[in-house]
Formats: C-alpha cells, sequence, structure tokens
C-alpha cells in the first residue's frame, strides 16, 4: 500500500474521531453522525478488500457489534454478512426516520427505526438506530480499522 493511502487513513479516522467527539450542538450533529459512520462502512470494505482473509471476520465483528447494541430488528434468513451491512448502508443513506421531518433536522436521541434493502431489493431489513448507537458503532469500526492500521 502507498505512503499517500496510509497517511490518509490515519487522517481520515483522526479526523472522524474528532467529529464524533463534538458536542451535539448543531441541528445537522444526527446527520453528521450518519455521515461519519457511512464513510467508515466505505473505507473499511475497501480496505479490507485488499486483504481478503480478514474481509468475513472483520465484517462478522462489526455484525456482533449491531447485535449487541440491538440495532438488527430484522434481517431475512439466507442474508450473507455482506448482504446485511448493504442493508444498514443503504437503510443509512436513503432512509427518512420521520415523516414529517427531513432527515437532517431529525434528533433520534431515543430509538428511530429505519429499513434497507440489497441485492436489488431481494432482501429488506430493518434497523433500530439512535445516535448513541450509531456514535457506538462508528467508535467501534475506528478502533477496528485501527487494528489493521
Amino acid at each position: 500500500m502507498s505512503p499517500y493511502k496510509e497517511s490518509f487513513y490515519g487522517l481520515f479516522l483522526s479526523q472522524t474521531k474528532q467529529i464524533l467527539n463534538k458536542s451535539a450542538d448543531s441541528k445537522y450533529h444526527f446527520t453528521q453522525l450518519i455521515n461519519c459512520t457511512l464513510a467508515l462502512f466505505s473505507i473499511l470494505l475497501e480496505r479490507v478488500q485488499d486483504e481478503q482473509g480478514y474481509r468475513k471476520f472483520f465484517l462478522r465483528r462489526i455484525i456482533a457489534k449491531m447485535e449487541t447494541l440491538d440495532m438488527i430488528a430484522f434481517a431475512p434468513d439466507g442474508i450473507t454478512d455482506y448482504g446485511l451491512l448493504c442493508c444498514f448502508r443503504n437503510a443509512m443513506t436513503h432512509s427518512d426516520v420521520s415523516s414529517t421531518k427531513p432527515f437532517v433536522e431529525t434528533e433520534c436521541f431515543a430509538d428511530c427505526t429505519i429499513m434497507g434493502t440489497a441485492n436489488n431489493h431481494k432482501y429488506q431489513c430493518t434497523f433500530t438506530i439512535s445516535e448513541e448507537s450509531v456514535k457506538q458503532l462508528s467508535v467501534f469500526i475506528i478502533d477496528m480499522f485501527s487494528e489493521i492500521s
């Protein structure tokens, strides 16, 4: 891996940690948290693909953490770990947790339900998220990613 890529990952992780540790004063804090989590999913999956032997291991660890945080409300039988994480990523990317306010203005301190699909809508999953659970998942992913950096 090139030195540029290594320095990019390190810088990305440290900046993401700073964002996660900021106070929740802005009405856009939850959206910023969602965006950080989506970026972590993307960069981790890109990096793990470089080392195929670890991919399943890291995907399983993320799902185990989501289970610990009670984030997976429904996942159909037969869905792969990768498919489940695709559903979660798509749910966070495309869901509006409130029908009356845009996602960007939603305060999700308590549980919010989001739905996502994967594999051309073959699988539909439901997730329960809160600001705290998304933050804990993001910190977990940063720590896990740091193990392979």
